[in-house]
Formats: structure tokens, C-alpha cells, sequence
């Protein structure tokens, strides 16, 4: 059967941690196209995107500010996606929990919008530290959250988390995490990074320069060990967004997507370790599910010091 072409239906999805790519949005050319997540999204959304279980080493979740592929969170075995907004006439007009929002403001005594609530989650799951702590609850459950009990713990979350749904969206880093440098020549040659062991070689000063054509002609100086490595739940973001490239042109647009790319994970590991200062406190005083209407669960393997539940 042909199908005409409507070049509208092409649009932007995020296939992966900090990769955008475009799909042909036609029934005919997509296996699982979907329909309730495309119809949850309408025009304009943000979800968190997580695993149910076997959660791996990095953040417990990740932002996408476009529809994302189901398999994004890691790049296989899928996950739930959880949009923000909910764009139907009935409802709060958001997919937070009835009593969520109004339990935080009972307990800091002022309201929180659902977007704050939205990236304090993020900031909490994202924190260096979380997947550590909570590794044996993560192997069959999704991510809790520990809400703070103070306001100004909440705030703090949810501005780091604004920043991170910022990058994750694609934003551009700030200039204190452009470190990485271009070196040697790229005009006329191709991406072809080698295996990972070879691919990041460490320097005197503590960080890395990444091979990135076959000759060795053109390098990414300046890479930090902990951006080389940093994951998503065993997906190495860096890696594989170049490894998705091999073969590609090396031209300015391409080097210039590479140095932003690199400037998001080194900003991205950054408050990731400022989460983990704000989960520790939010650990030393967390909101129980009872604040919020939510039915109590079993005691988590790894309890909380102070007996109360991640909500």
C-alpha cells in the first residue's frame, strides 16, 4: 500500500539520554506508535522516565521535554514514562497524585506549583548517591521518593532539578563546564570512535582526551573521567552518542553538537553531586506517605533513620 508523504508528521522524539533524533509520526512506518503517551503529550509536555525495576548505577530517572522512545531511559528493556501535564479539560490539569500537592503545602505551610514538585522529584531520584542507597529496593520497584520535610530542602531540590530538566532538554551547559577542546584536524574524515577501553585515554591532568577518528587526526581533550563514564542505568551516554555517529561527516555543525554534548554531562554530573547534599538532608527528615492520603507500603530493606517512608 502507498502511503503519500506528509513532511508535518516528521517530528523531533528523544531516543535516547541527550540524543534527539526525528521520527515519520505514520502508523504504517512505526510498530508501537504509542497513541496514549502521543495523546497524553499533546503539544507541549516534560515526564520523567524510569525503570520498574533492575534500576542501574546513575540517576533513578531522567527528563525528556519531547515524546521519548519507551526504550530511552537505557536504551533497551523500555520503562514508564510519567508526563507532568495532563492536557485534557477535565482534571488538576498535571498527572501528580490527588494529595500530593496539597499534602507539601500542608506540611511547609505555603503551596508548591506542580512543576517545582516535578523537578524536586527529578533532583532527589538524580542524586549520586540514590541508586547506591537504594539498590536492593530498585531491583523489583520503581523509585520512591523521599520528600523533605522542610521547605527550604524542597526549594533547594527543585532548583537543581529545574536545571537538570533544563539540560536534559537539551539546553545549553554553562560556560564553567565547556572544558572539553577540539584538537586536530577533522575536515574531510568521519566519526569512528574505537572500543571504549581504547576510545578515552587519561592524561597527567586527571582527565581524558577521546580518539575520535581512526587515524587518531582529530581528539576531544579535556573530558573529565567522571563524564566518560557517567551512565543512565548502564548506558553510557557519551560513548554511545558518539558510537550512534560513526560514519558521519565531521563538520562544524557535528563538533559543535559534540562540545554542548560534553558541556551537559560535565554540568549534569555537577548537580547530580549537589542532589546528593540535598538527598541527605531530605533523608534526615522525610514526609511520610500518611501527609499525603497515600496507603502505607512495607519497609523498604534499606529504612530510613528517622522510620518514616519515601512517599
Amino acid at each position: 500500500m502507498r502511503v503519500h508523504f506528509d513532511a508535518t508528521r516528521i517530528e523531533p522524539v528523544s531516543y535516547r539520554p541527550l540524543d534527539r533524533r526525528f521520527t515519520y509520526n505514520v502508523r504504517e512506518y512505526i510498530d508501537f506508535p504509542k497513541p496514549d503517551l502521543q495523546a497524553a503529550w499533546a503539544h507541549l509536555n516534560v515526564a520523567l522516565i524510569a525503570k520498574n525495576d533492575g534500576t542501574g548505577l546513575g540517576p533513578g530517572a531522567w527528563a525528556h521535554s519531547m515524546v521519548p522512545d519507551q526504550h530511552s531511559f537505557r536504551g533497551s528493556t523500555g520503562g514508564w514514562v510519567f508526563p507532568l501535564w495532563n492536557h485534557a479539560g477535565e482534571g488538576a490539569g498535571h498527572f501528580l497524585a490527588d494529595g500530593v500537592l496539597s499534602g507539601l503545602a500542608r506540611a511547609y505551610g505555603q503551596a508548591v506549583s506542580a512543576e517545582q514538585t516535578f523537578d524536586a522529584i527529578l533532583a532527589l531520584l538524580s542524586a549520586t548517591s540514590y541508586t547506591n542507597r537504594f539498590g536492593r529496593d530498585l531491583e523489583n520497584d520503581f523509585p520512591h521518593v523521599p520528600f523533605p520535610s522542610e521547605l527550604a530542602v524542597f526549594q533547594r531540590a527543585a532548583a537543581i532539578g529545574s536545571r537538570l530538566r533544563a539540560l536534559q532538554g537539551l539546553a545549553l551547559p554553562g560556560d564553567a563546564f565547556r572544558t572539553a577542546r577540539l584538537e586536530g584536524e577533522g575536515g574531510g574524515r568521519t566519526l569512528a570512535v574505537p572500543t571504549p577501553r581504547n576510545a578515552w585515554v587519561q592524561t597527567d591532568d586527571g582527565a581524558g582526551t577521546v580518539r575520535l577518528t581512526s587515524d587518531q587526526a582529530l581528539r576531544l581533550t579535556g573530558v573529565s573521567a567522571r563524564a566518560w563514564t557517567f551512565s543512565v542505568s548502564g548506558y553510557p551516554v557519551l560513548y554511545k552518542w558518539l558510537k550512534a555517529r560513526d560514519g558521519e561527516p565531521i563538520d562544524r555543525t557535528q563538533q559543535r553538537d559534540l562540545l554542548d554534548t560534553v558541556g551537559r554531562i560535565e554540568e549534569i554530573v555537577s548537580l547530580c553531586d549537589s542532589a546528593d547534599a540535598v538527598l541527605a538532608e531530605a533523608l534526615a527528615g522525610t514526609l511520610g506517605r500518611d501527609r499525603f492520603g497515600l496507603p502505607a507500603r512495607r519497609a523498604p530493606a534499606a529504612a530510613l533513620e528517622d522510620g518514616d517512608e519515601p512517599a
